[in-house]
């Protein structure tokens, strides 16, 4: 509630007679179903029952949604900021001038190929089984001082475009990036246009390329490194209102917008794009360094779900590895012990709601071989996912090898100083007693001769 009376309360400030909107999908049609106030779990392999020969660990693969989430199916748009300020450098860096990188490919060193690097780290990480994914950039260039609303309305539909609609394809969404990074960087920060234009395509709004699933979770990732300066130059209020009003379109749809203010230049004034995340229930991120986004896009939870832990209940021992993804879907690696094993999956929601889900497997081992019914074959796209696994299982042992080999060498160094400083006073103790022995057995002087 506090939410929606902010932005009302932005709204009515900042506020001016418009021209009628253009046709949008009835937002009916677009409410979130019912969905239970409870997490929910699923695990798709392996089936419960099946059984596995050896000693190798079992993979595990499922998903969670956490309360109020009706399906899996999440629709994310992308929205980069390609504005000629994203050609700075991210740090002291010798770059050129953003004038002179105009129109050029992302150069690395730049807040946009930050912004590319981000989106291509995060498609790596999603189930495109069930999320599709869409690339919006904005920048704009003025069409004049006057704030009439046709021009203005007319900025927007020139100051955006869409890349790539929503798609499950991710050939598809890296040629995207690559376009985006070809095509460089230009022009000011039309902040509404890339909004407007991202939630169309999550609509099926005017102009839009995309398709959408009316019963889908809807997301907007929007990334950018300044303030508003268009759709009107120089009108900083004019500028915010046109972000506030697509900010409550995307609110009366119940699409979630996560905002990423990245650089000194964002966190100056980050009023518009902090708000866009309150007014619709998502998180603002402040980013000083623009480096850092291509570690935390990946990682960042596009659903409310906090955690996922995976262990073996019959032999008391966690995953070996366990990897939550963003969109809610999860693998792990567990250790299974000779005979019936009880496994069970904890998910933690960021309310901390949580929900647990059990199932048993068998390992066989010696003669007594499963039956090819009983042997689930991995699904091709567990493939690569459970050898990842696998090395974060090794690189996770390594690094737990070496802080117990650290810690086994400072106890070692310890006791060897204590050694040293034992032998050095031994020997010290010597030094000294042949020292004594020496002068005891040096001639004393003789007496001179009475006269």
């Amino acid at each position: 509630m506090r939410r929606v009376r902010l932005l009302a309360i932005a709204l009515a400030a900042l506020s001016w007679p418009t021209e009628a909107p253009a046709a949008w999908p009835d937002p009916v049609s677009f409410s979130a179903p019912d969905a239970p106030d409870t997490v929910r779990i699923g695990v798709e392999y392996p089936e419960p029952g099946a059984a596995f020969a050896g000693a190798l660990p079992m993979m595990l693969s499922g998903w969670a949604l956490p309360p109020g989430q009706a399906r899996r199916t999440t629709e994310v748009v992308i929205v980069i900021d390609v504005s000629e300020s994203t050609l700075e450098a991210m740090a002291d860096e010798t770059l050129l001038p953003p004038e002179q990188l105009r129109g050029l490919p992302a150069p690395e060193g730049t807040i946009l190929h930050a912004e590319i690097q981000a989106a291509r780290r995060l498609l790596r990480t999603l189930d495109l089984e069930h999320t599709r994914v869409g690339v919006v950039t904005f920048s704009g260039d003025p069409l004049g001082n006057t704030p009439l609303p046709p021009r203005w309305r007319e900025s927007l539909h020139h100051s955006a475009r869409t890349w790539v609609g929503l798609t499950a394809e991710r050939a598809a969404v890296d040629a995207a990036l690559d376009g985006v990074s070809e095509a460089g960087a230009s022009g000011m920060t039309n902040m509404a246009a890339g909004l407007e234009r991202a939630l169309a395509e999550l609509v099926g709004g005017p102009g839009a390329v995309s398709h959408p699933d009316p019963g889908a979770h809807r997301v907007i990732l929007f990334m950018t490194d300044g303030v508003p300066t268009l759709p009107i130059p120089g009108k900083t209020w004019h500028n915010q209102r046109a972000v506030l009003e697509q900010v409550e379109r995307a609110a009366v749809y119940g699409i979630r917008i996560h905002s990423f203010a990245v650089g000194n230049e964002a966190l100056r004034g980050p009023f518009s794009v902090a708000t866009m995340a309150a007014a619709t229930r998502g998180t603002f991120t402040p980013l000083r360094n623009p480096a850092d986004l291509p570690d935390l896009l990946p990682v960042f939870p596009l659903t409310d779900l906090a955690r996922v832990s995976v262990r073996n209940v019959t032999t008391d021992a966690g995953a070996l590895a366990t990897h939550l993804r963003p969109d809610g879907t999860f693998d792990a690696l567990v250790r299974l012990a000779p005979g019936p094993n009880t496994i069970e999956v904890e998910a933690t929601a960021s309310d901390g709601t949580r929900a647990r889900h059990q199932m048993t497997v068998l390992r066989r081992d010696g003669d007594a071989a499963a039956s090819p019914t009983e042997r689930p074959p991995l699904p091709d796209h567990l493939v690569k996912r459970r050898t990842e696994l696998l090395e974060e299982d090794l690189r996770k042992r390594r690094e737990a090898r070496h802080e117990e080999l650290a810690r086994e060498i400072a106890e070692e160094r310890a006791q060897a100083e204590g050694r040293v400083a034992q032998q050095r006073r031994q020997l010290e103790l010597r030094l000294e007693r042949e020292r004594e022995r020496a002068r005891s057995a040096e001639p004393k002087p003789s007496s001179p001769a009475s006269p």
